[in-house]
Order: C-alpha cells, then structure tokens, then sequence
C-alpha cells in the first residue's frame, strides 16, 4: 500500500511570482513569499480578491520531487491573511525523483492509474494469485503468473475508451532482511487509456471507481482507496506494482468496507466476468447511470426510513423512465382519465370537505397506476 501525502514543503510559483509553500494536515496550503517580494505578493493577491477556480498548482519540495495540488473550486473570502495564502486542497500528486527512472514528471497527465484498498480486495480476492488448487507445500508458496489470473475488461469513462484490469500486488517482504513479516497481499484496479489524459481527469477515474465498488459491496462507504499514477510511453499492462506517482483525494471519511473472505452479500469481479467493462461504463454514463442513493452510506445505516422508501422509489422511476420504450402499456390511460374527472366532479360537488395537499396526493397516486403496473409487467418478464 502507498504512503498518504500528509505533509511537505518547498518552493512554487504563485501568480508568478517566487514563493514558498507548507502543505499539511493532509489538506491545507500556505503559501508565502520573501521579504524582498512581499508587497508585490500583497498586491496580486488583492488584484485577485476571490481565490475560487485556481485549479491545480505545481512545486517543487525540499527534497527535490515533483508536487501538483488541486485546490478546491471554492474557498472562501479570506484566503490572504498578513502575507499568507491558506488555501483548501482537493487533491495532491507526489512524485518520488528517486527512484523514478525518468525523474521530475511534470504531472500534468497520466497514462494509467491504480486504486487499491479493502474495497477493492473485497470484489476481487488477492488470494486468486494462488489458483484454485491453493498452491501450498512444505517447502514454500508458488503463486500464478497474472497472465494466469488477472481479469482485463474493454470500458470507457465519459466517452474516453479505457482497459480495466484486476491483479494482485505482492509486497515480497521475505525478501528484506530488516523484516519479520513475509509481506502482503493486495488486489488493485488499474485503468489504462490509449491517450494521455489530463491530471484532472483523476477526479473522474475516482469517481467512477467509487461507484463501481459501491454497486459491488452494496454501500457507499467506499473512503479508504490507494491511489497510484503512471505516465509512461509504454503500455504498463498487468505488471505487478502500484502507480510510481503517489496520489492523495480528499473526501467525507467514514468506516469504509471491510475485506470479508465470504463474499454471500458481494458481486465478485469473477461472477460479473464479462460483463464487467458494460457495468463500468453503465454506472458512470451521466445519462444512462442508475441511482444507488438508497445504498447504505456507512456500515451502521441499516435503518429504513422514509429518505430510503423516497429513494428507492426514485430509482425505480428512473429505471422505468430508460425502460418504458421497450415496456409500453397504454390500456390503462381511459380508465385513469375517467378517475381524474370522478376525482375532479367529487371536489367541485363537496367543497371545502377535502384538503388541497389530499388532492394532490390522490391526482399524484393516479398518475403512477401505469408505472405501477409497467414495473409489474417488468418484475414478471425478469422473473
């Protein structure tokens, strides 16, 4: 697993100018300048006023590695305060020049990029990587080739076509003589693009694998994801390893799912099998998707309430509203006309003996006979 990029400092250019930057706590930007600079620095900033939509922001730390930082889109009014610049950030790329064979990436894209965590080992099981006959002797442990094991599906995020693959890191801790342990295991999903994309587009790729996770697990406290870059001119395929460039998103963190060796209430990546890329590319096409808000939000929301009921409707409404083309039933559209002009006669004759708010509901609850019996026709056709 990669480290989280807590805390650096270093050297970048602010409204161009010369500065000094301390991130820290994980989230939190200062930025200063020198003295000779100073009042220069004031200026700009107050020329500036509002420091929403800066985008992302590029340095150079004490130790000589690359760092991009993504600043929130808003961030308030008093950002300056007696030279200082403190700003919020979304999301922060690191890189480690050295060990890099091409040192000082620019960070301004990416060919490929890794997301590893509990979640991910809880629809695709690290322990594949020893075959179904659980390659075990007296003499040691043989684990497969990830040609032999690993799973790459053909998907797409916003139009951009991509490869989704699962494999398994394997942290050879055995071979280190300062260690005890002999290491870990852990699954990744890895998502490479025929192009190179633009830094930002780590926001989407993020996204679109919470919702795939969260479809699979059944619930969205997805929060405790590694993430990885790569920006290389070369295929990286299934190798082995996590993304060179460090990479930290910022979010709501709650209990996040936890690896479960029994998957009874999971969809696992070997049960999906082929149609893992068309799921991928379902839950995260923005006019397509359907809604998982009734998901449980954490590992304790198992409580139904009328949000939920609300929600859950909503999704079978939205579902109907894809479907109703290839499930058309009209017979019943005479018979709710003629009990709308009942409902309506029955109001004019007794005025006043029912309330408005009541109205609605019963002209709403009409309105929802022929969804009613399209989700019926629906259920029976899948059953």
């Amino acid at each position: 697993m990669g480290q989280k990029i807590d805390n650096c400092s270093g050297f970048m250019k602010f409204f161009d100018i010369e500065c000094f930057f301390a991130f820290s706590k994980g989230y939190l930007l200062e930025i200063t300048t020198s003295k000779e600079k100073t009042e220069e620095f004031k200026t700009k900033c107050k020329e500036r006023g509002n420091f929403d939509a800066l985008g992302w922001v590029y340095g150079v730390d004490n130790r000589q590695n690359d760092v991009a930082f993504l600043l929130a889109e808003q961030q308030g009014p008093l950002c300056y305060y007696k030279g200082t610049v403190s700003l919020i950030v979304d999301a922060v790329a690191h890189t480690n020049n050295t060990i890099l064979k091409d040192a000082h990436k620019d960070l301004r894209g990416f060919s490929a990029i890794d997301f590893s965590g509990e979640p991910v080992n809880s629809v695709f099981s690290p322990k594949v990587i020893f075959g179904n006959d659980k390659r075990f002797n007296r003499t040691g442990i043989e684990w497969l080739l990830p040609e032999d094991y690993a799973k790459s599906f053909n998907t797409e995020i916003q139009g951009k076509k991509c490869i989704i693959s699962f494999a398994v890191i394997v942290d050879r801790s055995d071979l280190d003589p300062d260690k005890l342990s002999l290491g870990s295991l852990n699954s990744f999903i890895r998502l490479e693009f025929e192009e190179r994309q633009d830094i930002s587009f780590i926001i989407n790729c993020w996204e679109s694998v919470c919702s795939f996770l969260s479809f699979c697990v059944g619930g969205y406290n997805v929060t405790d994801l590694d993430v990885g870059l790569w920006d290389e001119c070369q295929k990286v395929g299934l190798i082995g390893i996590r993304g060179p460039i460090c990479c930290r998103i910022n979010h709501e963190e709650v209990e996040s799912v936890h690896f479960e060796h029994s998957p009874y209430y999971r969809f696992q990546v070997c049960y999906l099998d082929e149609k893992v890329g068309a799921l991928f590319s379902l839950l995260n096409d923005e006019k397509n998707k359907p809604v998982l808000k009734f998901l449980p939000k954490t590992k304790t929301d198992i409580a139904i309430d009328r949000n939920k009921i609300r929600e859950l409707c909503t999704s079978l409404e939205v579902e109907y509203d894809y479907n109703k083309r290839k499930f058309s039933y009209n017979k019943l559209d005479n018979l709710v006309e003629s009990l709308k002009g009942t409902v309506k006669q029955y109001k004019k004759e007794h005025i006043g003996e029912i309330e408005d708010n009541e109205y609605s509901y019963i002209f709403g609850s009409l309105n929802h006979i022929s969804c009613l019996k399209t989700i019926g026709t629906m259920n029976h056709i899948l059953h």
